[in-house]
């Protein structure tokens, strides 16, 4: 069965669309691993992001430390991490708050 974790927000300056995706992802999969989560559905609406984490395709060189730390726990073992990319209507409280500024 699902079930939510947590949620969080916070500012992240001047960025773009993509970076921000991806440090909510990163954040996001250090806290499921802190919650000591087995099982992750890890629902994105960028499918850019959603093609860079399962290496499907490249990123540009500003990208590369935040995509290979998310490799990196995407990597470990003991859990089990789905990814999905979701249509922006689909993830629309996580558009809420990444445009509250």
């Amino acid at each position: 069965h699902n079930e939510w974790i947590t949620g969080f927000s916070e500012g992240l300056g001047c960025c773009s669309s993509i970076r921000a995706e991806i440090r909510a992802v990163l954040r996001g999969l250090r806290l499921a691993r802190e919650a000591q989560a087995k099982k992750l559905c890890l629902q994105v609406d960028s499918s850019v992001v959603v093609g860079m984490l399962t290496r499907q395709t490249g990123c540009n060189p500003g990208l590369r430390g935040l995509i290979h730390q998310c490799h990196t726990l995407l990597a470990w073992e003991g859990w089990e991490v789905e990814i999905y990319h979701v249509f922006r209507e689909a993830n629309r409280v996580a558009d809420i708050l990444a445009n509250m500024g």
